[in-house]
């Protein structure tokens, strides 16, 4: 038996997409069932039978065929943990980069499979690489069975809040608006009075937070800052920030300390952000994934490239215009998206605390209104946000305003247990399109509204890396002493849009 299988092509083609699913769903066991893995498993099964048997005609040969099936399959499977791993040693770190790694990887398999046309194989490898999938696969059933069992037995997994009173702890909304200054930014920098804003969130119970200032001026390195309550000491050179430090990023923030800390205190996390969380991965931003089929995908080569280069087809000589005019939408539907999404939540009900993390491209652009709410035509919106002015953005506030409003008097009125609402935004306007000083991009609009009788008890911090270690102590009395305030100002290398 083991002889076909060592000859068997077919074998190897359908083993290498049964490890990964495996492996994968191992690690999602909580967050995944067989509906999210096998509609994923047979369609690769399906583009590994069409890629082998167009090989099979340049090769003509079944072995080699498969050979290089697999090698193409398992660079697509593996190109995220590799990649990860050069830009996680220093001494690797250049090998990480997309100018590096994709052309060394394209040059290999050129190489590999025009060596393959001349030289076949030697049953010794053949049988190597069988009996390695069969292993690997033997693994991860072990592993599966394991996780039943310990997912049917909740007695037998360790409780991570041993220790910790069962109290009825509130929900939090973490409410990012992306690229929100602050009322006195917009006053005294761009001569706009957004006070009315203040007062409407007083009315409701909000403290605001005049002077808040972020510790980033890009969002990704901003919420990763803030989700882990210090700053991001791994940055390899602020001046000339990459694809990979942005994809970094997007792991701290689904690793990040807020929701480990939050996990241990028995909280549920929901997530209409454009970020992954633990087990809960963006409900926006890929139109062909399930939305948990992101938790297995996130790290192939197809989705880290279309994540980090995609914003390469919308803008620049690479441009290509019918998508990037489909696709300055988007952002627009994915705000509508998440905000429902938000107030559906709000209007169930649970049996626990939950955190809940919406982010909103308010009132960052595409600025889709001027300030009469009258809808801008398509050639105006590319134009803003190649080179978002001053006057645009002020246009916009009132309607921005209007839907944060909105979203908070929803949570307020459908929301049925206590509540903290952090309203939060990553950075202030940084103005693209015109010259602005510096430090108005850290001047960001943040405001909290806290269950009664704890606003005496919150110590107003100066930055968004204290924002959660104050909450934090305030909530479950964590005493973690708060990070130094200061802001660090980031650039991206030429080639990379901001």
């Amino acid at each position: 038996m083991f002889k076909a299988v060592r000859t068997s092509p077919l074998f190897w083609i359908a083993a290498l997409p049964v490890f990964f699913f495996l492996h994968g769903w191992n690690e999602q066991f909580r967050n995944l069932d067989a509906g999210d893995v096998l509609p994923l498993l047979w369609a690769h099964m399906i583009a590994a039978t069409v890629m082998f048997i167009l090989f099979r005609l340049f090769y003509r040969d079944n072995v080699k065929a498969g050979l290089a099936t697999s090698a193409i399959m398992a660079v697509h499977f593996f190109f995220g943990a590799v990649q990860d791993f050069f830009h996680d040693h220093a001494a690797f770190h250049f090998l990480s980069k997309y100018g590096v790694l994709l052309p060394l990887i394209g040059i290999g398999l050129l190489m590999l499979l025009l060596r393959m046309r001349k030289n076949a194989p030697g049953q010794r490898f053949t049988s190597y690489f069988s009996m390695l999938l069969v292993l690997l696969i033997l693994v991860e059933i072990a592993k599966g069975l394991d996780n039943k069992v310990k997912h049917d037995n909740p007695a037998r997994i360790a409780n991570v809040v041993t220790g910790i009173p069962k109290a009825d702890f509130p929900d939090i909304y973490y409410i990012v608006t992306d690229e929100y200054s602050s009322t006195r930014a917009l006053k005294e920098r761009m001569g706009y009075d957004n006070s009315y804003m203040d007062s409407a969130l007083v009315k409701l119970g909000f403290l605001v937070m005049p002077d808040m200032r972020s510790n980033y001026n890009f969002t990704p390195f901003s919420v990763a800052s803030t989700l882990n309550m210090g700053y991001l000491n791994w940055i390899p050179d602020t001046t000339s920030c990459t694809p990979e430090d942005y994809n970094h990023c997007a792991r701290d923030i689904r690793q990040s300390s807020v929701c480990s800390t939050l996990l241990a205190h028995g909280y549920g996390l929901r997530n209409y952000s454009i970020f992954d969380l633990p087990g809960a991965p963006t409900p926006v931003g890929s139109t062909f994934l399930p939305v948990k089929g992101k938790l297995l995908m996130a790290q192939t080569l197809l989705m880290r490239v279309k994540k980090d280069l995609g914003h390469l087809i919308l803008t620049g000589p690479l441009e290509i215009g019918v998508l990037s005019k489909d696709l300055i939408y988007a952002p627009g539907k994915n705000n509508d998206t998440l905000i429902a999404r938000t107030i559906r939540e709000a209007e169930s009900k649970g049996t626990g605390p939950r955190f809940v993390y919406t982010h909103l491209y308010l009132p960052h652009p595409p600025f889709y209104v001027d300030s009469t709410g009258r809808p801008k035509d398509k050639a105006t919106l590319q134009r803003e946000m190649d080179t978002p002015t001053n006057e645009a953005y002020r246009q916009y506030l009132p309607h921005a305003n209007e839907r944060i409003l909105g979203l908070i008097k929803a949570i307020r009125e459908k929301n049925d247990r206590p509540a903290v609402i952090l309203l939060l935004s990553d950075h202030g306007f940084r103005g693209h399109g015109e010259p602005l000083p510096r430090e108005q991009f850290f001047m960001n609009y943040a405001a909290i509204r806290l269950p009664a009788s704890s606003n005496e008890k919150f110590h107003v911090p100066a930055s968004n890396v204290n924002v959660f270690l104050e909450l934090l102590d305030l909530l479950f009395n964590t005493k973690t002493p708060h990070q130094p305030d200061r802001s660090v100002f980031l650039q991206d290398i030429p080639s990379l849009k901001q």
